[in-house]
């Protein structure tokens, strides 16, 4: 069966204060289960239309003079149907 997939990417700036604890969340969630229903944070078996999504930080990130910018948290999303229904 075909859906019609859509694409969702988010990129935010890390509290510098609070990366020590997205990254054991993070950890969390990637260490569950194969369908990584029993993690603590988020329940993806009850996302219907949810066909592939990543969270991974990116850090050590240098501007082209050099100059060291804020760690980011990346999110990306595919999934089946609307973005409006995922």
């Amino acid at each position: 069966m075909y859906y019609n997939q859509h694409q969702f990417t988010t990129i935010v700036e890390i509290n510098p204060l609070q990366k020590d604890q997205l990254n054991e969340i993070l950890e969390k969630i990637g260490a569950s289960d194969e369908t990584m229903a029993s993690n603590p944070y988020i329940n993806f078996s009850n996302m219907k239309t949810l066909h592939y999504c990543r969270w991974f930080i990116a850090d050590n990130i240098f501007d082209r003079n050099g100059n060291k910018v804020a760690d980011k948290l990346i999110f990306s999303t595919i999934c089946d149907g609307t973005i409006k229904k995922h």
